[in-house]
């Protein structure tokens, strides 16, 4: 997850140490698919999460005190829904050729050389708003899920395995936030 493609400047390259991010892209032998900063900067999610998810929900509180009840664009979900579930009716490949070039300074440039390099970055096949309805639909439904197996005594630890089954996206997004 990182840059702009064809072309961009994206914290994800430039932000700790863009000559070792430079370094393990150009050197990397297997696939990689890259999510850059233009596909989750206008899909904005969290909402129905915040306003219709269970109180205790760790993730509904990790929206609500990183953006104080404000969407946020969705570049980590996004990046982990096509993780889990491949290109599906969301995603495609922005490109059939070429390879990623990252600059000292973190910038990045893809490079259409003709050749096959096994490296893509993804596009939406759908509308921003359809890829945040889908985002908001997986956290709501995750959240709820958990929620129906907690009990009395608070139950927490039962319901975050329950979670993890069947929730890939949230488990996921908890790790990276927390």
């Amino acid at each position: 997850m990182g840059g702009g493609y064809p072309s961009g400047h994206s914290w994800n390259f430039w932000g700790s140490n863009p000559s070792l991010t430079a370094h393990v892209i150009h050197s990397w032998e297997g696939r990689i698919v890259f999510t850059g900063n233009d596909v989750g900067l206008h899909v904005l999610t969290g909402g129905p999460l915040m306003r219709y998810g269970p109180k205790d929900d760790p993730v509904r509180q990790a929206y609500i005190y990183y953006t104080f009840y404000t969407l946020r664009s969705s570049w980590d979900p996004l990046a982990f829904m096509y993780a889990a579930g491949g290109l599906g009716d969301l995603f495609a490949f922005g490109n059939k050729r070429g390879f990623n070039r990252i600059e000292p300074n973190g910038t990045n440039q893809w490079v259409d050389d003709g050749k096959e390099h096994d490296q893509f970055f993804l596009r939406l096949k759908v509308t921003n708003e359809t890829a945040a309805r889908e985002v908001d639909r997986l956290l709501l439904e995750g959240a709820r899920s958990v929620a129906k197996t907690r009990d009395a005594s608070g139950g927490f630890l039962q319901g975050w395995i329950i979670w993890a089954k069947t929730s890939r996206l949230l488990t996921c997004l908890v790790s990276a936030w927390w």
